[in-house]
């Protein structure tokens, strides 16, 4: 994670500017600025323009604003205390289009995004910090899904700290490790971990399974669609019959998953997934294919969902997971350790497992 302070001025109505304290992390692979819920207005209407204008969007280059012209560094985090709950703050998620003037609220949580909350909840005195050095727990409730994480927040001396040795594949430099938990994550969305009731369903003559564990999810194996996963980001972009061909399978899976229609949201996501020569998991997930954007990596939320996949018998994933050692995110991108608590859920319970 890295932090960088500012204020903004924005234009809001008659010329009159508004100033709004801000802290900018790059959390995980996006980034985008983080505010207080105090600092902005209590009504969603006024409070989401102001998000919108303070992200600059209705621009592809977003030139007015913070934002950074892609999905990824196009993110804003709301923040305050939680004193209703057992978490210590609580959060709400706000994936500001680009091109749109507007908000999609489709999206849920943004696993990379929730990875900062604990250490903007430390640094604005929200969570007085510990003493001593080492990871502090911070328990986050996310008003988009009720999930409830716990962030380890590295520590030092009583002050955050943000430099480190730990490398993250896909973002240059070095940090300190920040630790993510999801606690109950299943059912974040639709409100079951197979909201079809099925841990595969069949879409235009294509086998998918719709999961959502910390977010909806469509998976499907690269070789019913004849997708090549060792194309770079660049390659499968440019792909447009691919791009319609994957959008077309999203809307009607979320049909069958109750979300209704998708047209123009970015939720429910869909992962193409195949494996290596030695039998390693590859996945390819897309931001969103009706705006022809592949991700650069992986959202920590879809690496939780697809790991979980792969231990839910009958799926695709497990289907090509027999014996999972490693989850890797495209050509040499990306390679994550995700770890699977047991879980009971409906008639399915999941082992402890790990996955790289």
């Amino acid at each position: 994670i890295n932090a960088e302070y500012g204020v903004f001025l924005c234009v809001r109505m008659l010329g009159r500017l508004r100033s709004v304290p801000f802290l900018q992390y790059r959390s995980g692979t996006s980034k985008g600025p983080f505010l207080l819920f105090s600092d902005l207005p209590s009504e969603p209407g006024p409070r989401d323009e102001l998000i919108v204008r303070i992200m600059g969007s209705g621009d592809p280059r977003q030139l007015n604003g913070l934002g950074g012209g892609q999905s990824v560094t196009s993110k804003v985090c709301l923040v305050g205390p939680d004193p209703h709950s057992e978490a210590d703050v609580r959060y709400m998620f706000r994936q500001v289009r680009v091109n749109d003037a507007s908000i999609d609220d489709s999206h849920g949580d943004c696993g990379n995004m929730i990875a900062a909350v604990g250490s903007f909840a430390i640094e604005q005195g929200l969570v007085p910090a510990m003493e001593g050095d080492g990871l502090q727990p911070v328990t986050v409730r996310s008003e988009n899904t009720g999930v409830l994480f716990e962030i380890g927040v590295p520590v030092s001396r009583s002050t955050v700290c943000y430099h480190g040795d730990h490398r993250v594949d896909g973002i240059p430099g070095s940090g300190a490790l920040t630790q993510v938990k999801c606690i109950r994550p299943q059912g974040s969305v639709t409100g079951a971990m197979l909201p079809t009731g099925r841990p595969v369903d069949e879409v235009g003559g294509i086998r998918v399974s719709c999961v959502d564990v910390s977010r909806p999810m469509v998976m499907l194996d690269a070789g019913s669609v004849g997708l090549d996963l060792s194309k770079s980001k660049q390659e499968l972009d440019a792909d447009a019959d691919m791009m319609v061909r994957l959008e077309h399978l999203r809307l009607e899976a979320a049909l069958l998953m109750g979300m209704g229609n998708t047209s123009g949201k970015v939720s429910p996501k869909i992962c193409v997934v195949g494996t290596s020569t030695n039998g390693d998991i590859l996945a390819r997930y897309f931001v969103a294919p009706h705006l022809g954007e592949t991700h650069p990596t992986m959202a920590m939320t879809a690496g939780q969902c697809l790991a979980s996949a792969c231990l839910i018998p009958g799926s695709i994933p497990h289907e090509l997971c027999r014996t999972p050692r490693q989850l890797t995110l495209g050509p040499g991108m990306c390679e994550w350790t995700v770890v699977i608590q047991p879980v009971s859920y409906t008639h399915l319970t999941l082992p402890t497992k790990r996955i790289v």
